[in-house]
């Protein structure tokens, strides 16, 4: 299922996961963007990285901010969470100009 968000700045956008009995587990995270471009205009790679869960009964967010310039922001972006390698949660945001 995919969630219409408008492509207004300062809107945030994301979702939480409870995540159960994985203390001290590696989580990854990636958010993979429509084409953000770096100040040379090349696209940057998706916004990735881990932690470490920290409880047993742990909440986690992972979410993004619409900043200036809106242009590069507007299409699908695809977020998802991995512990062990599987996939424990993904969403799907598309973001379209606000009218």
């Amino acid at each position: 299922m995919t969630t219409d968000v408008p492509a207004v700045v300062d809107v945030e956008f994301g979702f939480v996961v409870n995540i159960k009995n994985a203390k001290n587990q590696e989580l990854y995270f990636c958010i993979d963007h429509p084409g953000i471009r770096d100040d040379l205009g090349k696209r940057r790679a998706p916004f990735d990285g881990t932690v470490y869960v920290k409880t047993n009964d742990w909440d986690f967010y992972l979410g993004d901010t619409v900043w200036e310039p809106i242009a590069d922001k507007i299409g699908e972006w695809r977020m998802w969470l991995e512990l062990d390698g599987k996939v424990i949660a993904e969403k799907t945001f598309s973001l379209s100009s606000a009218t």
